[in-house]
């Protein structure tokens, strides 16, 4: 009784230590395959970015938050195609962290086009509040990009 349990249990072993070293030799995408789709994405996604920006630091159509939108939908668009778990996650960590920076771009409740808007003294503090959330948001978006940039040494 004792060797039949043996037998079995030793056949799971094998059969479990098969399945991992499969997995392992299975022929993922490679680091370098992951971070050619997210170079190329970004490259799109930033000039898209930098025309939303200064449109919108201009006094145009556009909005500041709005002007990250095609980061966030780029980086979505890029976790779709990349299956190396390691560029997934710093993407994905580098996606989270925009969408929270535009998001709190959005949330500022004062707007730069109007002058009267920048006078009053409770928008005044409210914009410190903000510029302090912003540092720290700052830290992590400059966190997250390097990790991505030690991964596919982006520029």
């Amino acid at each position: 009784m004792l060797k039949k349990h043996t037998v079995r249990f030793a056949g799971l072993v094998a059969t479990a230590g098969l399945a991992l070293s499969l997995a392992a030799c299975g022929g993922g995408q490679s680091v370098a395959d992951a971070c050619k789709i997210v170079e190329g994405e970004m490259e799109t996604v930033n000039a898209e970015m930098q025309t939303a920006l200064t449109d919108s630091m201009s006094g145009g159509e556009g909005d500041i938050a709005g002007a990250f939108d095609p980061i966030v939908s780029g980086l979505d668009k890029v976790l779709k195609d990349v299956s190396n778990a390691e560029v997934k996650e710093a993407t994905e960590g580098m996606r989270n962290v925009v969408a929270d920076f535009a998001k709190s771009m959005g949330d500022m409740g004062v707007d730069f086009s109007d002058p009267e808007a920048l006078a009053d003294p409770a928008a005044m503090d409210k914009l410190e509040e903000f510029s302090k959330k912003m540092e720290a948001q700052a830290a992590d978006l400059q966190a997250a990009g390097e990790k991505l940039d030690k991964l596919c040494n982006i520029k």
